[in-house]
């Protein structure tokens, strides 16, 4: 017969066990809330994001001190480090998650087609050579090509085209702005300053200024130049 005293017994779970748990959870939630935010995009590694999330994270665990509904009332709550992010593996699970749905946000953005690629790099060419054409038909010391009837006319037709182009020029900007970058100052990975999109560099930032030249040069056309009837 055997002993029934030999037979182990299931392990009741412990309050401490049950505490561990809620702990758990509650700061999976405060990460959570942390990440969103916290922009992962400021930051180059994961690292660096760790360490500024543990900063947020110690800081609200501090402050849930205070409340009876949270595992940490009227606990001692030491600072939050960012190595446990790191080496625990459901919390570097979330972290890791938005780190590179960040980085996929940044430096891969949706690819746009290469004809509306083709389109921005046909306006930018259609819009110096307006320009220069509008230079050109404005010359001289006097006033003689503006009083001309045929100049009056071509100015008249360059500055409806110049608007449009404007137009559908801005529109494209506008529709691309969240897959597009303007990169104002060299960096290692944006070693020209330009418009840049997931193909690369669409047009240097000296182009981008006379794009706004042109802009103003259209608005002080419409002042000083009367309207064809």
């Amino acid at each position: 017969m055997k002993n029934k005293s030999n037979v182990p017994r299931p392990r009741k779970p412990s309050t401490f066990d049950r505490y561990v748990a809620e702990r758990s959870a509650h700061i999976e939630k405060i990460i959570e809330h942390t990440l969103r935010v916290v922009d992962a995009k400021n930051y180059s590694n994961l690292t660096d994001y760790c360490k500024a999330l543990a900063a947020i994270i110690s800081e609200i665990r501090a402050a849930k001190a205070g409340d009876p509904s949270t595992p940490f009332y009227n606990k001692v709550v030491r600072p939050f480090s960012y190595v446990t992010l790191l080496r625990n593996e459901g919390y570097r699970r979330l972290v890791s998650a938005m780190f590179e749905h960040s980085r996929g946000t940044l430096e891969q953005p949706e690819a746009v087609s290469e004809s509306a690629m083709l389109k921005i790099a046909s306006l930018n060419a259609q819009l110096n050579l307006l320009k220069d054409r509008l230079s050109g038909t404005k010359t001289g010391t006097g006033s003689n090509a503006l009083a001309d009837a045929g100049a009056h006319e071509n100015i008249a037709k360059l500055r409806e085209y110049l608007a449009i182009t404007l137009q559908v020029y801005t529109k494209l900007r506008g529709d691309f702005k969240d897959i597009t970058k303007v990169v104002t100052t060299p960096t290692e990975k944006y070693t020209i300053t330009g418009l840049y999109s997931s193909y690369g560099l669409v047009t240097e930032i000296e182009t981008l200024q006379k794009i706004d030249e042109g802009r103003k040069f259209l608005e002080y056309l419409s002042k000083s130049v009367a309207p064809v009837d």
